[in-house]
């Protein structure tokens, strides 16, 4: 068995290997970011996501992906999906962190969250149509959920 070191957990984060990076650290790997306006394009397509500023530059960041995640916030914890990177399905916009949270329609512009991350569930993918997008991202809430209500690590 090999030893935990900060080594082993760095090379789980950078390689997108959640899980293990949650069994050396003893609790999910997390990311903490301030909710910024984005271009309203997720509530466009009918998965409003938060637009996340993470200023900890010294924090290591996983890497590009779509992930299930649980999103920490003051009035609550919820199941989500997140995606982590370029966005090559609008060609010109820039990369980004955008949480959708399953079960939750609330405004919170300017409010800190913390993203515990459970697993990663595939790359980032252009789509040909923005309705290609909606159903693949229809499927990734799917699996984000099913992910984390069987996780045994959040109960």
């Amino acid at each position: 068995e090999e030893a935990v070191s900060s080594t082993r957990i760095r090379a789980a984060v950078a390689d997108g290997r959640m899980e293990e990076a949650r069994l050396c650290l003893g609790r999910p790997y997390s990311i903490r970011g301030l909710v910024v306006r984005g271009e309203g394009r997720g509530r466009g397509l009918g998965f409003p996501t938060a637009n996340l500023h993470v200023a900890e530059s010294s924090k290591l960041i996983p890497p590009p992906g779509i992930y299930a995640v649980r999103g920490v916030l003051k009035r609550g914890t919820y199941v989500g999906a997140l995606h982590l990177g370029p966005r090559p399905t609008f060609k010109g916009s820039p990369p980004s962190i955008e949480l959708h949270l399953l079960d939750f329609d609330k405004e919170i512009y300017g409010e800190s969250v913390r993203v515990d991350f459970v697993r990663h569930l595939r790359p980032v993918l252009p789509f040909d149509s923005a309705q290609a997008l909606i159903e693949q991202m229809r499927a990734d809430v799917d699996l984000a959920r099913r992910v984390v209500d069987e996780d045994p690590g959040f109960t």
